[in-house]
């Protein structure tokens, strides 16, 4: 099962990601080329690739976190209502 996830996510690698949103708990990445998408006689661009994640995930470059699922719901270390926003 891993070999096949990898094997899989794999085909994402190079490719540029192109948006990233998130709908409650379910965190969404788009990669690839734009491409045109008719759906119920609407057409839309969206990326070729689209990844879905409804699991705890980090980010990470050079051995460092940027950003994992938990951080959707809690404010960055060191945060200060005076200085900051969080929503």
């Amino acid at each position: 099962m891993r070999e096949a996830i990898r094997s899989q996510i794999g085909k994402l690698i190079g490719l540029n990601l192109r948006y990233a949103g998130r709908a409650s708990n379910l965190f969404w990445l788009g990669f690839g080329e734009m491409i045109s998408v008719t759906r119920r006689g609407k057409t839309e661009e969206l990326a070729e690739y689209a990844l879905n994640i409804q699991c705890s995930w980090r980010i990470t470059k050079d051995n460092k976190i940027l950003v994992g699922s938990r951080d959707f719901y809690s404010s960055r270390t060191g945060w200060n209502e005076e200085n900051d926003d969080f929503d």
